[in-house]
């Protein structure tokens, strides 16, 4: 579907990609689209005004950030087995009597622990 300029960036500001979208729909959805969100994409510019793709692409950055830079505490959380796993090793070293410090259950906690140590 051909768009205007003005179609286009309305439509990059609420989808991700406006072209795509226009051509994958009627052209009354579209307009209907545009009509819609004309008022929001025309008071969001000025300073700071990002398309649909870039607010998705810097919230995913931000949150791969907020990932790879999380405290200690919370990567040794992520690194250890589930709750109900650890239980299950320690049922099973506690049943065939190896529970000491060549078990799953304990180098398993072990390995995180020595990972992340405490500070």
């Amino acid at each position: 579907m051909i768009l205007t300029t003005e179609q286009l960036n309305i439509l990059n500001y609420v989808v991700e990609d406006g072209q795509v979208w226009a051509d994958n729909t009627n052209e009354v959805n579209m307009l209907a689209k545009v009509a819609k969100y004309k008022q929001s994409y025309l008071d969001a510019q000025g300073e700071g005004y990002q398309t649909r793709k870039q607010r998705d692409d810097a919230n995913t950055e931000k949150a791969k950030n907020d990932y790879d830079n999380a405290s200690w505490d919370v990567k040794r959380g992520r690194e250890y087995p589930r709750v109900k796993d650890q239980l299950d090793m320690l049922w099973h070293a506690l049943d065939d009597g190896t529970l000491d410090k060549t078990s799953t259950f304990y180098t398993s906690l072990k390995a995180t622990k020595d990972k992340y140590p405490k500070t």
